[in-house]
């Protein structure tokens, strides 16, 4: 649901790792995984694409692949 939620927002995370996903525990004993650390995040145009290397670096794309990002809005 967050993912889906920052796509409707036009918001990119770039930084998308383990370690920015924190995991709460309700009193029920129902996992939420919140996403975190926004420091790497933009918003993105409705008309604008753009190609990005950002990120952790062990979580990256190889350079091989081209990643091109665009507005799904």
């Amino acid at each position: 649901a967050g993912i889906q939620y920052l796509r409707q927002e036009n918001v990119i995370h770039r930084d998308i790792k383990p370690g920015n996903i924190m995991r709460y525990v309700t009193e029920e004993g129902l996992s939420i995984y919140k996403l975190t650390d926004f420091g790497a995040a933009r918003n993105l145009d409705d008309s604008e694409s753009f190609e990005s290397l950002c990120g952790t670096e062990e979580y990256l794309v190889s350079l091989s692949s081209s990643l091109v990002l665009t507005s799904q809005r």
